[in-house]
């Protein structure tokens, strides 16, 4: 949730604290434009899948 609602500072604590990184996190920033939330979770190794990039590509 604090993906979705583009709390950087939560996610960052959350995954301080083991939460998965994963790319379904990245398709919610992305689809809520989150994009310093989409930033930092693709430079923590969350790729994107097929329908992420080609949200990313209309962004």
């Amino acid at each position: 949730m604090a993906v979705v609602y583009g709390h950087l500072d939560v996610a960052k604590r959350l995954a301080k604290s083991g939460a998965p990184v994963s790319s379904l996190a990245l398709r919610y920033a992305v689809q809520k434009r989150h994009m310093g939330v989409v930033e930092w979770l693709m430079n923590r190794g969350a790729a994107p899948d097929m329908a992420t990039i080609q949200m990313l590509d209309c962004a």
